[in-house]
This record gives structure tokens, sequence and C-alpha cells, in this order.
């Protein structure tokens, strides 16, 4: 006749539970992966912004443009607009040759390596909708938490100064796309540099 011995196992005790010999430089069983408290994985985002004033922060929508964005400059020959109120305005000379740089913040905790940055001219004709025609495009990496400057590789050159004004956009297709293009008061990637208005 043969004996057999079964190892008898109590409910719910695992390999964790049986006592394991220790040695007296391990006093303690090794954790199991499972014993490991894991934390929710933080995704990098870029948070790009042309600001509308010097204390924006990215924060939409926003009530007023003013005098339109700080982070756009025109630099070229000007000329002197008198508005309706008679008041004297220095604008672009019609016809000139203007620069047109912006510049772009990355609020976020990821760089953007291929930023889009699109520079356009926008009529501006009382009562109707904004016309916006392309003056240039160019492509540039804006790393976390800071600001570049991005100038137009296209020359400007306006017909009718009083009557249009300089808008930027900027957008990382994948990461950060523009949600409401033409459409500074809600969008953050977009900006507006207001000429004069009469």
């Amino acid at each position: 006749m043969t004996n057999e011995y079964h190892e008898s196992k109590s409910p719910g005790a695992d390999d964790y539970t049986r006592q394991e010999p220790r040695l007296p430089s391990h006093p303690f069983p090794f954790p199991r992966h499972g014993d490991i408290p894991s934390f929710p994985y933080l995704k990098l985002l870029p948070f790009l912004v042309i600001r509308a004033s010097a204390a924006d922060d990215g924060t939409r929508p926003i009530a007023s443009l003013g005098g339109g964005s700080t982070d756009i400059s025109i630099d070229g020959p000007t000329t002197t607009l008198f508005t309706l109120t008679n008041i004297a305005h220095l604008v672009p000379a019609p016809g000139s040759e203007q620069s047109i740089i912006a510049r772009i913040w990355n609020f976020g905790s990821d760089g953007v390596v291929t930023a889009r940055v699109r520079f356009w001219e926008v009529r501006t004709l009382q009562g109707t909708e904004p016309e916006p025609e392309l003056i240039g495009s160019a492509f540039g990496g804006v790393p976390a938490q800071s600001s570049v400057l991005v100038k137009c590789p296209e020359i400007w050159r306006p017909t009718n100064p009083s009557r249009v004004s300089v808008m930027v956009d900027v957008s990382d297709t994948v990461h950060d796309p523009i949600s409401t293009p033409f459409d500074p008061f809600t969008d953050r990637h977009v900006a507006q540099k207001v000429i004069v208005s009469q």
C-alpha cells in the first residue's frame, strides 16, 4: 500500500502569506508588484498663447481687445491718419513695406517642435464679416514655459491701413490645434493688432 501525502492550503492563502525563510539582512519579504502604489500618468501638453495684453494668461473668453495684442509688432514707414473724431494716428503708409513680428508663448509643460504661425491681413469694414488674407506662414519650435519671436517671412504691403488689422494665429496640429479660427475673443491661439478704427 502506497501512502500519498497532499499539501493542504488554507483558503485565501497565497505565496505572499506563506512563511518564507528570512535572512538576517532581509527581515521582510520583497513586495509584490501589486503592493507598490501606482500614480496616474500625467500627460505633458503644450499651451500655446498669443497674448491680448501683457497680463493675459490664456484664459478665454475675453471681453475686449483694447488696442490689440501686445505680442504683435509692425515695423515700417508710417503716415499720419486723422479719424472721424479728428484724432491723429500713426499708421503704416499705404503701399509701404512692413515687417510683422509676433511673440509666441508656451505656458504648457511640453515643448512644441513645429508650431505653425500664420500672419493675416483682415479687412474690417463696419457691418461686414472680416475678410482674412494670408500674408505668410512660418514654422518653429517653442520650448515649454517660454516664448519665442517669430518673424513673418513675407513683407506686408497694406493698401488701406485705416480699414485693416493684422491677425496672427499659432497652432500645433496634433497636440494644441486652433479651436475657433479668426476669433481672438474666444481662442488663445489667435491675436489681433488693430491699426486704427475710424
